[in-house]
């Protein structure tokens, strides 16, 4: 159920924006009681961050992936993050929005993910800004939109 509830979430956020999506809304949608969502999630926020949480996996993923098929070549790394990036941002602008405020609210294990790292919070954030920037550049790019 707790797929089923972030896969009509997902689809929801195509023609609803996050503020007016709600878990009962999303159970309607999914045909099931409107307590159901409340089974998996706190409330609407910890539907949306779970949503959120499931495409920075697929991102990690897919990171990885291009770092194991192209391992001395950067730039064709960063273009296959780009080019998801940009399919998100051109076809899911709700969930880009999402994903970018996600993003300036880390939490705690985040955070102490980053400390590990050696990066405070203000440079993980500045290292996401970077990353999204470049990411939509090297994107932009090879579709022609730079001169």
């Amino acid at each position: 159920l707790k797929r089923t509830l972030l896969a009509v979430a997902d689809k929801a956020l195509t023609s609803t924006s996050a503020d007016a999506l709600s878990l009962r809304d999303v159970a309607r949608r999914a045909g099931v009681s409107h307590t159901a969502p409340y089974k998996h999630f706190r409330d609407k926020s910890s539907l949306l961050r779970a949503l959120v949480e499931y495409e920075f996996r697929t991102l990690r993923e897919l990171t990885l992936d291009s770092a194991w098929r192209f391992p001395d070549q950067l730039s064709l790394q960063l273009r296959a993050v780009a080019e998801h990036w940009t399919q998100i941002a051109l076809y899911h602008p709700r969930k880009m929005q999402l994903m970018t405020d996600l993003a300036k609210e880390f939490t705690p294990e985040q955070i102490s993910a980053f400390e590990q790292l050696g990066l405070t919070q203000e440079k993980a954030q500045l290292f996401w800004v970077a990353l999204l920037g470049t990411s939509l550049a090297l994107s932009a790019d090879s579709m022609g939109l730079f001169i």
